[in-house]
């Protein structure tokens, strides 16, 4: 696990977000402190030896450990309308566009944040993947309100999430709440794909446009 969290952020830095919910799926396991220990640290290292050479290299180049000098910068924006656009957005747009293009986030959360019958709790593994959501969302939206543009490409990391988090609730196995869920996150799941499909027809590479936006519900 440790060497594909590191080889995740090798490929793109924002997949090193994952590592906080890794730390709390284990530090929540009922296991002793010390096996918990043990296993973190089994993740932690292997995963720190394989990014360290990287920022190494990056700092003794660049004086810096993040890429932060990528931020578009007023010339740039000046060239490219697209650029000009994505930075324009206002700070809401990765939540807001994202519950558009992909609904089953609102059915995810709102699965969460429901009223449970009394005694029962919510599982480790969806305060992980909550947490998850969460945490990209809201450093992303940190970054393109602070210094980068908002893209939704860059919520990437956050895919598995998504979809596993309305699995990882209590109410998807419970009647009669789980046909009620599982219908939702079905029908968020087609609206998304109505979306979707002009891009597998045309492979058009430009901003991703829902199916709400296609139809004229809602601008971005």
């Amino acid at each position: 696990a440790g060497i594909v969290l590191g080889l995740a952020g090798l490929a793109k830095l924002p997949g090193l977000l994952v590592a906080p919910v890794c730390a709390l799926l284990v530090l929540a396991h009922s296991a002793p402190w010390r096996t918990r220990s043990a296993y973190l640290a089994c993740v932690a290292a292997p995963a720190f030896l394989v990014v360290a050479p990287w920022f190494w290299a990056f700092f003794a180049s660049y004086g810096t450990l993040l890429p932060n000098f990528a931020a578009p910068s007023a010339e740039l924006a000046a060239r490219f309308p697209m650029v000009a656009a994505s930075i324009a957005k206002p700070w809401h747009f990765y939540a807001t566009k994202l519950a558009v293009v992909q609904p089953l986030l609102v059915v995810g959360v709102a699965g969460f944040a429901w009223k449970r019958p009394r005694g029962e709790r919510r599982s480790v593994e969806s305060w992980a993947l909550f947490a998850w959501l969460a945490l990209l969302i809201a450093c992303w939206t940190y970054l393109g309100a602070t210094s980068f543009s908002f893209q939704l490409r860059y919520l990437t990391p956050l895919t598995p999430a998504l979809y596993l988090l309305p699995l990882a609730l209590p109410a998807w196995y419970r009647a009669p709440s789980a046909f009620r869920l599982r219908s939702a996150a079905a029908l968020a799941i087609a609206w998304a794909t109505l979306g979707a499909l002009p891009y597998l027809i045309n492979g058009r590479p430009d901003e991703f446009v829902g199916f709400a936006e296609a139809i004229g519900l809602v601008r971005f």
